[in-house]
């Protein structure tokens, strides 16, 4: 039984390891109103966690829902207080036209009650920092996003992006993620022993080009300013004013909100092709033919892709590039302050 003369404050979260990186925006906090924080979370996305400094104690378990995670962790010390971080994603039955009018970190706090934030934290052991100075010449993507097809951009745009990188600009372009990954031509996705080396390496790259998954929060984890492609989700709710968030083919400014540069269908948060109640279950109606080798059929039965995603250029996404590579201050030049 786990002991400890400090008061306990138990986080529970079942989500992905991009939900458990925005969990800890409430750590800090937590750490220095004296807390020993124990944190519990699924096995399959735990690792994202390991040795996190103001972690005392990582439990994991695949119970989902607040009372089984309560009740599966009852050979433990008992905690002074249990919060269930989840956000009510039942809401986006009202989707679109309702977006989740708040920053998923910031929710998190609000849950905790502790000071809003959005820094998030990840611990790097000296060897990964060793390994992903490694990369230090590349430019690295991810491809495929484990949540929604409607977040996934063309492997033929990737493919066709990357060439253009390597042959005008003259840099290596690498993958990070997992094999199952939509791959790029050729021997291309970096071999990371760990999801922690990953990251290390998307902190140590010349730039990180990514899609709405645990890397977007990873980039703020690490303070990585990267391009970051959104479709089915949106910025306001999931993303970081240190990158540059492109949305429909424009580059999203905080002063935006959740209302632009948006489609009048998007943010819908849908999560996959096919029947269901909610509306984030529903096949998207706003989609238009595309060639199934360049999207995974498990993924795109239809053979189709959705209009957020397709408005997403090969040439838009490599002027930011080049932008981005020559300017270190580019992605502030278009923050403007936040809506009050």
């Amino acid at each position: 039984m786990s002991q400890s003369p400090q008061p306990i404050f138990q986080l529970m979260r079942p989500g992905a390891m991009g939900d458990l990186l925005m969990c800890t925006a409430v750590l800090p906090a937590l750490k220095a109103r004296g807390y020993f924080v124990r944190f519990v979370a699924h096995p399959k996305f735990a690792e994202v966690l390991d040795n996190h400094p103001l972690i005392d104690e990582l439990v994991t378990l695949k119970e989902g829902t607040r009372q089984t995670m309560i009740d599966a962790t009852s050979h433990l010390a008992p905690a002074d207080k249990y919060i269930y971080l989840y956000y009510p994603y039942y809401a986006k039955r009202d989707l679109p036209g309702h977006a989740i009018p708040i920053h998923l970190a910031h929710h998190y706090c609000n849950t905790v009650d502790v000071p809003v934030s959005d820094q998030l934290s990840i611990h790097l052991s000296e060897e990964q920092e060793t390994w992903g100075k490694q990369h230090v010449d590349k430019i690295l993507i991810h491809t495929t996003t484990m949540w929604s097809p409607y977040k996934n951009w063309p492997i033929d745009r990737w493919q066709a992006l990357a060439d253009r990188i390597e042959a005008e600009l003259g840099i290596p372009v690498y993958q990070i993620g997992i094999d199952k990954d939509t791959q790029l031509a050729g021997d291309r996705l970096l071999p990371s022993p760990s999801i922690q080396h990953a990251i290390a390496a998307l902190k140590h790259c010349r730039l990180f080009i990514g899609l709405d998954s645990v890397f977007n929060h990873a980039s703020r984890a690490v303070n990585k300013p990267s391009i970051i492609l959104w479709g089915s989700t949106h910025p306001h709710a999931l993303g970081y004013r240190q990158n540059l968030n492109l949305v429909n083919g424009i580059v999203w400014q905080p002063i935006m909100g959740n209302d632009g540069p948006s489609l009048t269908c998007q943010p819908c948060y849908r999560e996959y092709s096919g029947p269901g109640n909610n509306n984030n279950q529903r096949t998207c109606p706003y989609t238009q033919p595309y060639p199934i080798h360049a999207l995974p059929e498990k993924m795109h039965a239809n053979k189709e892709l959705n209009a957020c995603m397709a408005s997403q250029s090969v040439d838009m996404v490599f002027h930011h590039v080049t932008q981005m590579l020559d300017n270190p201050a580019y992605v502030g030049s278009h923050q403007l302050p936040p809506c009050n």
